[in-house]
């Protein structure tokens, strides 16, 4: 599925798993994604691994 920029989504458990794999694959059809996670710095470090993708 190929998607512009206007598009934006909310991920929950997007730490590690299905949330992160998923985060990973909308921003490269470029689509703005906001993590979420119960885990605090793991979210933040998906986070930030995915910024330099």
């Amino acid at each position: 599925m190929k998607l512009d920029g206007s598009k934006a989504a909310v991920i929950t458990g997007g730490a590690k798993g299905f949330g992160l794999a998923l985060a990973q694959r909308l921003v490269a059809q470029g689509v703005r994604v906001a993590l979420g996670d119960l885990d605090e710095q793991a979210g933040a470090a998906a986070a930030s691994a995915i910024n330099e993708q």
